[in-house]
């Protein structure tokens, strides 16, 4: 591990997207596929690139596609997964329509026939797709044309006939991530090409499928944010006027907090996993990617051009909020299914009870921020620091 720790150190920043991908490939063949699925290899990798190389997320988005989402979906809903890994895959789950309703809305359909599936994707397309463009694989989320509540994951060449590939330019976003826009136009494919342990399942089952890259997430944001106010308040500690404005003390408390805090999930992240407490996992990465952006907004505020130029940037954080399921939608997915977990809603005051039994959607949609935040402290581990 010291070896692969000194060649993340040594990995140039890239200037595009074949030389983001050169640096993927160094890291990703460092383990074999079965070695990188082991949770504390990839969290481990995961985490020291957020604390040590977060300028580098280009590389953490590519292993979290690769790994938590593309190798892990087809060891979960594949019967021969052994035989399709030896490949770089994207994720196509994603659509032109969706927004950040990723995976509720599945427009891309597949029609069965008897010795194929054909899948088209009419007037949609799959959108945001990273590593869409030099994949050879890809994992593509379609729904039945004669039943749209019929769900299926299937493994695709990615220059299969009838696929056309379009890099997305003009985005708020690096230009080194090759994200891509995809199309299927009759594209025929053979009946294995379907992850058999995915018919038989709704598209909510699917997409509690992907905890394990929502954890990730959640654990790289906190150990990016901590290295981060280290790193700031490594720099302004010997500052006296903001000794007498009381920031120092601010962020010195909160720089033990996260440190604290990022230990505490780690001790935490078995436990979740094997219980595959999907409903956790997601308060955990709502709470971390939404208090990061709180602490980084704070930091700059507070110390202005101090907290310049370490690696970590807003547009990130923003990213990071929408991957993996937005958190907006998330906090509304964490409510319901409290609810329908405990039957009654424990761990909410009487004004928040009482309103979102008389009218649940409607209360949600309103107030969900504030049934969110009283609910999330009752599920998860809370910073011991005032954010």
């Amino acid at each position: 591990m010291d070896n692969v720790k000194l060649l993340i150190k040594r990995l140039p920043f890239p200037k595009n997207e074949q030389e983001s991908y050169d640096n993927f490939i160094s890291l990703y063949n460092c383990f074999t596929p079965s070695e990188w699925l082991e949770t504390g290899i990839l969290f481990e990798i995961s985490n020291y690139i957020a604390r040590n190389r977060s300028e580098l997320v280009d590389l953490g988005t590519r292993l979290n596609v690769q790994v938590n989402l593309y190798l892990r979906s087809i060891l979960n809903y594949h019967e021969n997964s052994g035989q399709m890994m030896d490949s770089i895959g994207c994720f196509a789950l994603t659509e032109s329509s969706a927004g950040v309703l990723s995976g509720l809305i599945v427009d891309v359909k597949f029609e069965e026939r008897e010795d194929s599936y054909v899948l088209n994707s009419g007037d949609v397309s799959k959108k945001w797709i990273s590593q869409g463009m030099l994949a050879t694989k890809g994992l593509v989320f379609a729904s039945d044309v004669a039943n749209h509540r019929d769900c299926r994951i299937f493994l695709v060449d990615m220059c299969a006939q009838g696929i056309t590939r379009t890099r997305m330019t003009n985005i708020p976003v690096s230009n080194i991530l090759d994200l891509a826009e995809i199309r299927y136009h009759n594209v025929v494919l053979p009946k294995s090409a379907v992850l058999s342990k995915t018919i038989p399942l709704s598209r909510k089952e699917l997409l509690m499928g992907i905890f394990y890259g929502r954890l990730c997430l959640a654990e790289v944001v906190m150990n990016s944010i901590s290295e981060f106010v280290t790193m700031v308040y490594t720099k302004i500690r010997t500052i006296s006027k903001f000794a007498k404005l009381g920031y120092l003390d601010y962020i010195a408390k909160l720089d033990t907090a996260l440190t604290e805090y990022c230990q505490k999930m780690e001790n935490r992240r078995d436990s979740l996993l094997d219980a595959k407490d999907v409903m956790r996992i997601n308060c955990y990465k709502v709470y971390c990617v939404e208090t990061a952006i709180t602490i980084y907004n704070k930091i700059h505020i507070m110390f202005g051009t101090h907290a310049f130029g370490f690696g970590l940037d807003y547009q990130t954080l923003i990213l990071n909020k929408v991957a993996e399921g937005d958190t907006s939608v998330l906090k509304l997915a964490c409510i319901k299914q409290h609810i329908d977990n405990v039957g009654i809603v424990r761990g909410l005051s009487y004004r928040h009870w009482a309103n979102v039994m008389y009218d649940p959607v409607k209360y949600m949609m309103a107030n969900r921020d504030a049934v969110f935040n009283e609910l999330v402290g009752t599920q998860i581990d809370l910073l011991r620091c005032d954010v």
